[in-house]
């Protein structure tokens, strides 16, 4: 019987170790290996935008340090460092694809801010990208 109960607690505790959120798991996962969908640039929400491929630009963060993602129709890529602890946050100069067209009120204000993150918070399904300047984000996506 003590076995049998002794089974039961120890699968019991397995199980809510297994529930816990990646974030409690391993500082900082919660930014890593997410689509993360713009919707904001500086105060600029891309709701307001009349270009439709706008609502296309994301960025990823990859649990490598590699960093991609899409600028309207400028595709994207480079290495980043973080410190989770701190919510430090660091890209290295990027790659730019040639674009085709762009949307010059969103794509060009998007990859400007990029180089001038310092800062990250994820909370709520979102990210939101902070410079050294400014209290308010630089730029704001959603989990997709």
């Amino acid at each position: 019987m003590r076995r049998y109960v002794s089974s039961c607690l120890a699968s019991v505790a397995l199980l809510l170790v297994s529930c816990q959120e990646d974030s409690d798991l391993a500082p900082g996962s919660a930014l890593l290996n997410t689509r993360w969908k713009l919707t904001y640039v500086g105060n600029f929400p891309l709701l307001a935008s009349s270009y439709s491929y706008d609502f296309d630009s994301y960025i990823e963060f990859r649990a490598n340090n590699l960093v991609n993602g899409l600028a309207t129709y400028t595709a994207f890529n480079g290495k980043f460092a973080y410190k989770p602890a701190t919510q430090q946050l660091s890209l290295e100069p990027l790659t730019l694809a040639t674009p085709t067209c762009n949307s010059p009120t969103v794509a060009a204000r998007y990859l400007a801010a990029l180089p001038t993150i310092v800062r990250y918070e994820v909370a709520d399904g979102s990210l939101r990208l902070y410079d050294a300047q400014n209290a308010k984000p630089q730029l704001v996506f959603e989990a997709e």
